[in-house]
């Protein structure tokens, strides 16, 4: 909804129904407009709430005390929300332009994830990475049926939470040169037209730059500064 004229505005006040219609007509736009609502844990639903017990102790170690649970629309892709990038051997940088690389829409559903990097997962293979989310679920006792019990994410779902996340507490995650390898694959040719492929990693948001989703690194590859998020699924409709 835009801007109100001065006359739509005195419209208004002689008429208090309007008033209230306006009014809700305001509250639907905003929530059509949030793919993501971070809920209170409260709110989370009973059949979730010994599970969330388990990732708010999760959360605590992280040194954490924010929203664990998030509830996501369906249908949201990344776009003007990113900048995206791939990496380029040759010139041994990343060079940014549109979304190059396809990505699935995001589904109904409430989803556990806790805006930290984990700290056992820098500098390892995309392999050990997921070994260690599995040894973490273990250790808080996540149950093997729990979605995937922790694993990195895809790329829609993980952008929408980074941002929700920035939009609730203006905290920017992963900062400055630091990224999160996702599930998400992205497939590159080399000169012989042989095809590998990479995992989409997001990060380096940073002030003044939206944040950054590029192709760079394989399953073999480790960074010091490339580790995951912990994701989890809870409900999904």
């Amino acid at each position: 909804m835009g801007r109100l004229s001065e006359e739509e505005l005195l419209a208004l006040i002689d008429n208090p129904g309007r008033v209230q219609q306006f009014a809700f007509g305001l509250l639907t736009e905003t929530q059509m407009n949030t793919i993501v609502t971070p809920m209170a844990d409260d709110d989370i639903p009973v059949e979730l709430q010994e599970i969330a017990g388990k990732w708010r102790n999760l959360a605590v170690n992280c040194m954490y005390a924010g929203p664990i649970a998030w509830r996501v629309k369906a249908g949201f892709r990344p776009d003007n929300d990113c900048m995206f990038g791939y990496f380029n051997p040759k010139s041994k940088a990343i060079h940014f332009s549109g979304r190059c690389f396809t990505c699935l829409p995001t589904v109904d559903g409430i989803y556990f994830w806790i805006p930290r990097l984990i700290r056992d997962c820098f500098n390892k293979t995309y392999t050990e990475q997921t070994h260690c989310l599995a040894e973490l679920a273990k250790s808080y006792h996540l149950p093997e049926d729990h979605g995937y019990g922790i694993w990195p994410g895809d790329l829609s779902l993980v952008v929408a939470l980074v941002l929700a996340h920035f939009k609730r507490s203006g905290d920017r995650i992963p900062g400055k040169g630091k990224f999160a390898r996702l599930h998400t694959q992205h497939t590159v040719k080399d000169t012989l037209s042989r095809e590998s492929y990479l995992r989409i990693s997001v990060g380096d948001f940073v002030r003044d730059k939206k944040l950054s989703c590029i192709s760079k690194f394989g399953d073999d590859d480790r960074d010091p500064d490339l580790s995951c998020f912990p994701v989890g699924e809870g409900i999904l409709y």
